[in-house]
């Protein structure tokens, strides 16, 4: 039964590392979005400074929205990491005993 609760441990474990990884990339993906936003959001407002026409609104919303899913992700991501480090905290040995 031992060698059957680390299996599962350590199966736990790997799950966890995968999702982490899967939210670190999600994340990136997040922020280069909210870059991209955020460059033209800039160049509108020089151009709008400029006198010329340009859409800064629409951009303002999209730029605050990215901003709140980015840091929404950054939360959930934090999260992982912390159940990921207590279930490294915890080692194989008192995996076992508990069981």
């Amino acid at each position: 039964m031992g060698a059957t609760d680390a299996l599962h441990y350590s199966h736990a474990l790997h799950a966890l590392h995968r999702e982490k990884e899967k939210r670190e990339k999600k994340l990136e993906e997040k922020q280069r979005k909210l870059v991209k936003i955020k460059t033209r959001l800039g160049e509108n407002l020089d151009a709008f400074l400029q006198g010329k026409h340009a859409r800064v609104s629409d951009l303002s919303r999209a730029f605050l929205r990215q901003a709140l899913i980015v840091d929404e992700e950054k939360k959930k991501l934090g999260a992982l990491q912390a159940r990921l480090a207590k279930a490294k905290s915890t080692s194989f040995a008192s995996a076992l005993q508990r069981h």
